[in-house]
């Protein structure tokens, strides 16, 4: 569950971006729940196998700052979604093949800064991912995997993901959101 926090939003525009890299400083980074536990394995995997996933191409890991201050991560990777995935309204006529996608895999945030829209800022920074990556391979969503107990916070603004009406084995809920270029829209 997310924990409400009354405190001032973080300034999306004060937040930087960075690949992580071998010369990358995640320790100071706390991926944990309040109370220490790990349930995800968020923290396991941004100390021990991030850098893993990247070098064998299964996903990118960004980190985000606040300053100098490492505040949070998104591991983005390639998927698809099958027709059977979307709504009526997604699907494209004649096409009988899955759409492809910018899959948003681990996201975590400092759990000191919780509630301050850094979360947001790494969603909203996949999309920018997926906008990019769209101009030069097919790209036509974002998709994430989520708990039911946080799906209200990606169908909300200003981030307004789609959830799937499939049922997953793993009771995680699968969310989507198009992708949307504004100077390649109105085909």
């Amino acid at each position: 569950m997310f924990l409400l926090r009354s405190t001032p939003k973080v300034d999306p525009s004060k937040l930087r971006f960075e690949k992580l890299s071998r010369e990358s400083d995640t320790t100071a980074l706390d991926c944990t729940d309040e109370d220490g536990s790990d349930p995800f394995g968020l923290q396991v995997f941004i100390r021990d196998e991030a850098l893993t996933y990247q070098a064998e191409r299964l996903g990118v890991t960004y980190l985000v700052f606040q300053d100098s201050d490492l505040v949070g991560f998104v591991t983005v990777s390639m998927t698809c979604l099958s027709i059977a995935d979307l709504g009526e309204d997604e699907k494209v006529k004649g096409v009988r093949v899955p759409y492809p996608a910018l899959l948003l895999g681990r996201l975590a945030v400092d759990k000191r800064l919780r509630g301050k829209g850094i979360g947001a800022s790494l969603c909203r920074f996949a999309v920018g991912l997926a906008v990019e990556v769209s101009n030069t391979i097919g790209c036509r969503y974002v998709a994430l995997h989520t708990l039911p107990d946080r799906v209200s916070f990606y169908t909300k603004e200003p981030l307004n993901f789609v959830e799937s009406s499939l049922e997953r084995p793993d009771k995680k809920k699968l969310l989507y959101r198009r992708v949307v270029d504004e100077s390649v829209s109105g085909y």
